[in-house]
């Protein structure tokens, strides 16, 4: 009896392991993510737009300056995030931040 349930353990242990190798298992590479990074801070009136896109490993960085009639409007900033969110990339994270009275910085994060 003993013997006889020990020969179907060891069955049942090798039918296990036959189906779990037998089944060829698919690397599942994840969605490329892109992410971009916009942070705006004040220079008088104008606005400097710092852009960074990630895509992977790679990344590449780019400058804006946008004319701006007083100083604590970022109106077109924010039209420039607008038209990104236009082309279908969905606002992550944004913030805003000062390091005196007279800088402000905005930030977005924004992924496609």
């Amino acid at each position: 009896m003993v013997k006889r349930l020990n020969s179907f353990i060891v069955v049942i242990l090798l039918i296990a392991a036959a189906a779990l190798f037998s089944f060829k298992q698919y690397e599942q590479k994840a969605d490329t993510k892109e992410i971009i990074t916009i942070m705006a801070t004040n220079r008088g009136k104008d606005k400097l737009v710092n852009f960074s896109v990630s895509v992977d490993a790679s990344t590449s960085r780019r400058q804006r300056l946008i004319k701006s009639e007083e100083m604590y409007d970022y109106s077109g900033v924010l039209k420039i995030v607008k038209e990104y969110q236009d082309r279908g990339w969905e606002m992550k994270s944004s913030n805003m931040a000062t390091s005196n009275p007279q800088e402000f910085f905005l930030y977005f994060l924004l992924e496609k």
